[in-house]
């Protein structure tokens, strides 16, 4: 029996100290991730992993129930001996220890006796939430790709030709896929980058500009030039690769459109030839208010040229220059219907150098640039002013169909995403159209910067570097730190109780051998009271203890003591109005305590906790 009882008081402490490696173990990884071919092993077992996540987490929320509910028996046992207690308690106690319903027990106990049983439950699914494997993503630095460098001036150019009207392009390089030619051979992808600037719904999500199966989230800022063009070297293989990110170094372009009523961009008629009117304009005067004196451009600089309209155009005279002057940038427009076209604005234009994280995704083909932070003053070489020189020779082109820029359209589009998000729809027009302007500019400049740093990248003459890149992976986690770091503080909280008990108790020292939820003492007291009662008074390890009551109403029936499994309360005494002395014998059955005698009993006169 003294063997039974030790092992009985040792298995919680095993319990106890399972549940507090799993937590340790699980709360200690909650950070670690793991590739290789875990992924793929649970990716094609989903099934059969959350089977063995939720046996696992049975296994473990039962030996926490059953330290919880061992802690309750014994500390109950002792109390059951040391002071008296009715039977609808003794049936509470048993249901705590045996995890069982019963319906009888009143409202408080009854609620109690729920939240203990769902706290299975809940223990359970806190261990399924501390176990599942999860889907993360794992990085480490892993390769190299090439960056742009604009350490020395780039060696192309791009001259606008006069010749009879026409806009003639000479390009150094024109063979593909590095072509010098950006502005021709790429000008519907500008064009369309231009009209999309501002998306109404989501974030925008726009084409790379050499390679439309890759694209933008959000603005490119001129970056990931090298991504969709050449791969990733010096790494090491991976199956489950989902993309990589990098440094790089470049310019935040941010534009800043004000409507200038000093500001003169003329038109002067240059021929006449059928249904056009060539034109050009003869200066341009520029006067933003960040300068103190006006800039005068004279006729045939790079802020001149030929802009092609219908007499009858719907849209009126629309015309737009960009010019670079001692390292500020700016961009004059022009339209003859002053009252609701983007005419007489002056943009500024602003180089800001910048250090950007490039992230790549190579499952989606998706690029997302982030300004990280700014840097110091790049070497320009002549990079800014290929861009400002590219803008303004889209500012020369027209359309074929109707003679109007190509750009005015695709302004208009941007004008009209602008104006439905406009929180004011009575805002002023002028306002619509700077945003407009501004959101235009900075997409087509980050496209045409953009592909200046492929031209960098991929040709003999251009510049690059090679840049450290971190590499993403699929990989494996286990767990929600919210419901390990949950398992952690439940265990802790088992673990103190657990001292405190066997503190307490002086290790359940006194531990009575009679167990009330043992299925063996109750076949025992079930024998009957005759069996029962030569078992107690047959007893020699010491005195019962007994109280007092009425028949339907006891308190307490007797101590047990040694090997004998069964209740006796006897009447000491009667007054002389009374029965005889009669026996009672005490019972112990599923529900509780059951109360016979060998005849009928109509009053008891005993004394509480009297020693026979």
């Amino acid at each position: 029996m003294k063997r039974v009882l030790m092992i009985r008081k040792t298995w919680p402490l095993f319990c106890l100290i399972l549940g507090l490696v799993a937590s340790l173990t699980v709360f200690l990884i909650r950070h670690e991730r793991y590739n290789g071919n875990l992924p793929g092993l649970v990716e094609r077992n989903r099934n059969t992993t959350q089977v063995f996540v939720q046996i696992i987490s049975v296994v473990l929320a039962v030996a926490q129930m059953v330290l919880i509910c061992s802690l309750i028996n014994f500390a109950a046992r002792i109390r059951l001996f040391e002071s008296p207690t009715t039977t609808g308690t003794l049936s509470f106690w048993s249901a705590l220890s045996a995890e069982r319903f019963d319906i009888t027990l009143p409202a408080a106990k009854l609620a109690l006796l729920t939240m203990l049983l769902s706290t299975s439950t809940v223990l359970g699914a806190l261990w399924a939430g501390s176990f599942t494997p999860l889907f993360s993503t794992a990085s480490r630095e892993d390769g190299e790709i090439l960056v742009p460098v604009f350490n020395t001036p780039v060696s192309r150019s791009m001259y606008p030709i006069w010749s009879s009207g026409l806009i003639l392009t000479e390009c150094q390089h024109r063979l593909p896929p590095f072509d010098d030619c950006i502005v021709t051979n790429h000008l519907g992808s500008l064009l369309m980058t231009v009209a999309t600037a501002t998306n109404i719904t989501s974030p925008r999500l726009h084409p790379k500009l050499d390679n439309n199966t890759w694209s933008y989230v959000g603005r490119s800022y001129g970056k990931g030039s090298s991504s969709g063009v050449f791969d990733v070297t010096n790494m090491t293989e991976h199956a489950y690769h989902q993309g990589f990110s990098y440094q790089e170094s470049g310019y935040k372009i941010q534009a800043s459109c004000t409507k200038q009523n000093h500001t003169t961009f003329l038109f002067k008629q240059y021929s006449t030839g059928g249904q056009f009117n060539l034109c050009r304009s003869s200066s341009v005067t520029l006067e933003p208010g960040n300068i103190s004196a006006p800039i005068d451009i004279p006729p045939f600089d790079i802020a001149t040229g030929a802009y092609n309209y219908i007499n009858t155009a719907p849209f009126g005279y629309f015309a737009w220059t960009a010019v670079s002057r001692g390292g500020v940038h700016y961009i004059a427009t022009s339209a003859m219907d002053w009252s609701n076209r983007p005419g007489n604005m002056t943009c500024t234009i602003d180089y800001q150098p910048m250090a950007f994280l490039t992230n790549v995704s190579t499952a989606d083909k998706i690029i997302t640039v982030t300004p990280l932070k700014e840097v110091s003053t790049l070497d320009e070489s002549n990079i800014v002013n290929l861009t400002l020189s590219d803008l303004d020779l889209m500012s020369r082109m027209t359309s074929s169909s109707s003679g109007l820029p190509v750009l005015y359209s695709t302004l208009k589009t941007n004008y009209d995403s602008i104006a439905s998000l406009a929180s004011n729809e009575t805002a002023h027009q002028n306002a619509k159209w700077e945003k407009t302007l501004e959101t235009s500019l900075e997409a087509v400049l980050d496209d045409l910067l953009m592909y200046q740093g492929i031209l960098a990248v991929g040709r003999d003459d251009g510049e690059s570097s090679s840049q450290p890149v971190v590499r993403y992976f699929i990989a494996i986690k286990f767990g929600d730190s919210k419901y390990q770091i949950a398992q952690l503080v439940i265990n802790v909280v088992l673990c103190v109780l657990y001292i405190y008990e066997a503190i307490r108790t002086r290790y359940w020292k006194h531990l009575p051998d009679f167990d009330f939820v043992d299925v063996k003492a109750l076949m025992l007291a079930a024998l009957g009271p005759e069996r029962t009662q030569q078992q107690v008074t047959s007893a020699s390890s010491g005195p019962l203890l007994f109280a007092k009551g009425r028949e339907n109403d006891v308190k307490l029936v007797a101590q047990y003591e040694g090997s004998n499994h069964g209740f006796v309360m006897q009447n000491l005494g009667t007054t002389s109005s009374r029965p005889a002395p009669a026996t009672v014998h005490m019972h112990l059955h599923s529900a509780g305590l059951m109360v016979t005698s060998r005849r009928v009993v109509t009053a008891m006169q005993c004394t509480p906790m009297e020693r026979i």
